[in-house]
């Protein structure tokens, strides 16, 4: 399905995610602060002895216990003992003590590598990942240090693609917690116990007060040295404060709005009469929604440039910095950058950097709420929350990062179709054309909602592809109310990394829609022309084959040739494309190619041979390849078709269980070694 890239990067953000945590925790540092236990709190008690761990009198309980399914799931209620004075002396949580921890306050939510204490952990060197803090009334009433019966639940999730909606996913062990459990339990790390929770909250998984080997313990003893931080907790909310070269790389950024004709804002902000106004994000997976009141989660980055006169006049950005930064205006920073450098903050007259809580973009972001935004950040038609459009499938970078992994549909040079014209190169014998596509159309011929087709316009250098000018492009089903004169498909611009350059309903001034709606009967269906092209090869395509690159020069016999071809003439081998290469993901050449051999004997031409990938359903046993013989003079064909003689021993190329290097190829095609793609070394 077309949302199996974002399952497949989950299941790889897991496995980093937990490798992370084990390395990063394991590195913290050591100090911690030692103070009295202050305050009360009350718990739920229980005459039975619990299921889970229970220190013992002895000091050294800190041990970590792993918990089964059963026996956590069947635990109803924390048992605690109390001192003489009726204050709890330890707190041992249950299953139970968790279930309502979504109903607790929110004292924390943050998204990527918004603190930089705890590194990689949770999340936290992930752009696409969310951190959020829940604090059970104990807690929240503690002075100083916290009481036994204090509880903090932190989730960390992404958003996986469902249709036209976007479903918040915890990733493995996603759902952690700490305990304040107290008494003599785990007494060097100020009592504290770990959990790691199922993600639906049925069991207990792990706890102990030295989980993971005790990087909790480790790592959360750092708090006492951040500002806020206290009693092995980070200080809540988070504050980021970044640096000047931090938007660096916006341009790599998920693309949130093209506006190619933006209208002047009140008091000319941000450029009048502008050409282009394009505003990127760092955080895609950023839900103002999610946290209430909180908004957007700390560490969201937002980057707007302005373009007049083909050129960048401004760089603007915003980051949710937290803490108690700027409270009035959501806890956002503002940031002018150098329009020709948006690694530096640009300065004022007196030499300070213009960023802060700048205040006529608090006023003005202000008005960013009901129908117009959320949180200070303005609707923009690409943003997967907070966006103009909902009820769509909306393409992000991530969306596009395993492409060449997905279903390769068509691969072609030169002009292979009548109703492209000369776009995409298709006039320029040296650049091939790869189409990768993610989900079948139906049997109908529509696109389902979220299909996207990538296409590469590519010559090669060396054996690499060297993408054209605008050579990365794709075309996505997005459906809801976008582009509806053109079935709901949107078009794309890509990065040579294959992030979003640009896109629009509308691109290249609506040549995209004009062009493809000729998909249509036997051209295609659905704005996708018919996949693979087929490339019908005549005469006058051979006509010209001295002009050709000239592959190969033999004389002689070789195994390879086992006698064929007139051994004692000169046979000469020209490729009309000649950086095409068989070498890619298609294994194959590109529909399109065409291959020219000559034979000649004391110094005249005696006979042509051509072969011309066909492509389509053409003989898909032999290659798709179509076979030609022709005069001396080139006045006419004398023969064609599938032959299957010469297929025969055509498809001895690069045939590895025959070791004369004579077969060595790809494809139907020998190896010559003037040809100007190289061999690579897996086709010795």
């Amino acid at each position: 399905m077309f949302y199996a890239f974002a399952e497949h990067r989950l299941r790889a953000v897991n496995i980093v995610l937990l490798v992370c945590t084990l390395i990063t925790l394991s590195a913290c540092g050591s100090s911690k602060k030692s103070t009295a236990p202050s305050g009360s709190g009350s718990s739920s008690t229980s005459s039975s002895s619990s299921s889970s761990t229970s220190s013992s009198s002895s000091s050294s309980s800190s041990s970590s216990t792993s918990s089964s399914s059963s026996s956590s799931s069947s635990s109803s209620s924390s048992s605690s003992s109390t001192s003489s004075g009726g204050a709890i002396a330890e707190f041992s949580a249950e299953l139970s003590d968790f279930a309502a921890y979504k109903s607790w306050p929110v004292v924390d939510y943050a998204v990527g590598a918004s603190n930089p204490l705890i590194g990689g952990a949770h999340g936290g060197g992930a752009d696409t990942l969310t951190r959020k803090t829940f604090m059970n009334s104990v807690a929240a009433q503690s002075v100083g240090d916290f009481v036994p019966g204090s509880i903090l639940v932190k989730e960390v999730f992404t958003y996986t693609q469902k249709e036209s909606s976007l479903e918040k996913t915890l990733v493995s062990s996603g759902l952690v917690a700490m305990v304040k459990r107290g008494g003599t339990f785990n007494p060097e790390h100020k009592g504290w116990e770990w959990f790691v929770l199922k993600n639906d909250l049925s069991a207990i998984d792990a706890r102990g007060g030295d989980l993971l080997g005790g990087a909790c313990n480790g790592c959360h003893q750092k708090a006492v040295n951040q500002t806020g931080g206290r009693d092995y907790v980070f200080a809540h909310p988070t504050e980021i404060n970044v640096a000047s070269n931090y938007f660096a790389d916006y341009k790599s950024w998920d693309l949130i709005e093209y506006d190619e004709s933006p209208t002047n804002l009140a008091g000319g902000a941000h450029i009048d009469d502008a050409n282009l106004r394009r505003v990127y994000q760092k955080h895609i997976y950023a839900n103002p929604q999610d946290a209430g009141a909180l908004g957007y989660p700390i560490g969201t980055a937002i980057v707007k440039d302005i373009s007049k006169d083909g050129a960048i006049q401004q760089i603007v950005a915003m980051v949710k910095r937290g803490g108690s930064f700027n409270s009035s205006g959501g806890n956002w920073e503002f940031f002018i950058l150098d329009p020709n450098d948006p690694s530096q903050v640009s300065k004022n007259a007196s030499g300070a950097e213009n960023r802060g809580a700048i205040g006529a973009c608090v006023a003005c972001h202000s008005g960013a709420s009901d129908d117009a935004g959320s949180d200070f950040v303005f609707k923009h038609s690409h943003a997967p929350f907070n966006g103009k459009n909902p009820n769509e499938f909306v393409a992000t970078n991530l969306s596009l990062q395993n492409y060449r992994t997905w279903s390769l549909t068509d691969y072609a040079v030169g002009a292979t179709n009548p109703f492209i014209g000369g776009a995409h190169n298709a006039g320029n014998s040296a650049f091939a054309r790869t189409i990768f596509q993610n989900t079948p159309p139906t049997s109908s011929g529509e696109f389902p909602l979220g299909s996207i087709l990538v296409k590469e316009v590519f010559t090669t250098a060396n054996g690499a592809k060297v993408f054209a000018n605008n050579g990365l492009l794709a075309m996505v089903k997005r459906g809801g109310d976008f582009n509806p004169d053109h079935e709901g498909w949107e078009w794309l611009v890509l990065s040579p990394e294959g992030n979003i350059t640009a896109r629009s309903a509308n691109l290249m001034n609506g040549a995209c829609n004009v062009c493809h709606s000729q998909a249509q009967g036997e051209a295609g269906n659905d704005y996708s022309f018919k996949k693979p092209s087929e490339k019908i090869a005549l005469l006058d395509d051979f006509k010209d084959y001295k002009s050709w690159a000239l592959i190969g020069e033999n004389t002689g016999n070789s195994a390879a040739n086992a006698s064929a071809h007139a051994t004692g003439a000169i046979r000469r081998t020209y490729k009309k494309q000649a950086a095409v290469s068989p070498y890619f993901e298609a294994m194959e050449y590109p529909v399109g190619t065409l291959i020219a051999k000559e034979i000649i004997s004391n110094g005249v031409v005696t006979q042509v041979y051509g072969m011309a990938k066909r492509g389509g359903k053409y003989s898909p046993s032999l290659g798709n390849w179509q076979w030609f013989t022709m005069a001396p003079d080139m006045s006419r064909i004398t023969d064609y078709g599938p032959d299957s003689f010469c297929a025969g021993c055509h498809a001895q190329a690069g045939d590895k269980t025959l070791s004369d290097e004579s077969f060595r190829g790809k494809d139907f095609v020998f190896y010559h070694e003037n040809d100007p793609v190289p061999l690579p070394l897996f086709s010795m």
